[in-house]
């Protein structure tokens, strides 16, 4: 188990708001929609896929660091990556055993030597929050993705690195949530008798349709000499273009790849493409993520730490059983089939 030596600290008492709330809160005061990337249900679905197969893994070592490192830290290790590229946690023992504490905001100090780092971390809670001072980088687990060689003390989340990406989901579905954000139902004609000389009333009742019928007067009113009348409503409501609905769709696909997932995840396929996709999710995904993880735990916590996800692998047996077939058939050995298609029993 490794050393985690001990740092100062001091308490502040100061609100705590992210940049993205800060804006979204002046943008409202200022009339405007404000598209943030990062709110997209896009890359919601990306972030909860990975949070979640993170929550499934199975992490082995010392009982005392597999009971801190919980799924729902891992959940949000996984989420923190898709989302932000990157997440502080503080290795706390102060209550006489180990806690992962996530870290609101944090800054880095050093040169470039990532053992020599010293951080600054901001732990929020519900009524005040706390600032550690000069945190030495053995004190800390820092997961990153895709860090920049130019800023390897940082990691960057795919939507920050494929912004154009980001911006065009987050526009186009601001764009649709405007377009169906107008009032709906149906407005009906009825005679005029020029009592109302103004349409004040009829705005009120259009604004406040919410999908009830909204009377207005019109001359249109049955045939001069004719006894019959029709009543005839006209609906009124959001129509957004085909074109700005499919390219929701394009966006979303965008969003979808920069975070190495395929729709069919989520249903967008047949049974056969969905499976394919779950198995790349986990080929190309998880476990490519879990390593990054995986390292950072053995660097800071314990060698013996590994990850591992046996029960969403064995959604796989079906596809890895027939690629075994192959390889024997093909003239590989068993022992070596075996382990190239992930069947072979770990001790």
């Amino acid at each position: 188990m490794k050393f985690w030596p001990s740092f100062g600290n001091k308490l502040e008492t100061r609100a705590s708001y992210t940049d993205t709330l800060i804006a979204a809160l002046v943008s409202r005061v200022q009339g405007k929609t404000l598209s943030i990337p990062t709110a997209t249900a896009a890359l919601e679905a990306c972030a909860g896929t990975v949070g979640r197969g993170f929550a499934a893994s199975e992490v082995s070592g010392p009982d005392s660091l597999t009971q801190a490192l919980t799924p729902s830290i891992m959940e949000m290790i996984g989420r923190s990556l898709i989302r932000t590229g990157e997440l502080v946690l503080l290795i706390d023992t102060t209550a006489g055993k180990l806690r992962l504490i996530p870290a609101e905001t944090h800054d880095v100090e050093g040169g470039p030597f990532p053992e020599e780092w010293e951080y600054r971390l901001t732990l929020g809670g519900p009524s005040r929050t706390i600032t550690y001072d000069f945190v030495p980088a053995q004190s800390v687990l820092h997961f990153k993705y895709a860090a920049d060689p130019s800023t390897p003390w940082r990691g960057n989340g795919p939507i920050a690195i494929a912004n154009l990406a980001g911006k065009l989901s987050a526009e186009t579905v601001r764009a649709l949530a405007d377009e169906s954000s107008g009032p709906i139902g149906r407005l009906l004609g009825i005679p005029v008798d020029g009592g109302d000389a103004t349409v004040e009333a009829l705005k009120a009742d259009i604004r406040d349709a919410r999908g009830r019928t909204a009377l207005i007067e019109t001359g249109d009113w049955g045939n001069s000499g004719s006894a019959k009348v029709s009543l005839k409503t006209e609906r009124f409501g959001p129509q957004p273009p085909s074109s700005l609905v499919e390219l929701v769709t394009v966006a979303s696909r965008e969003i979808y790849a920069a975070c190495g997932l395929n729709a069919a995840i989520w249903g967008a396929g047949d049974a056969a493409s969905t499976r394919e996709a779950w198995r790349l999710c986990l080929f190309a995904v998880l476990s490519p993520l879990g390593k990054l993880v995986e390292s950072e735990l053995k660097s800071k916590l314990d060698d013996e730490i590994a990850l591992s996800w046996g029960e969403l692998k064995a959604s796989d047996l079906s596809g890895r059983s027939r690629a075994f077939q192959s390889m024997v058939n093909g003239g590989m050995s068993v022992t070596d089939a075996m382990s190239v298609a992930g069947l072979m029993v770990e001790d």
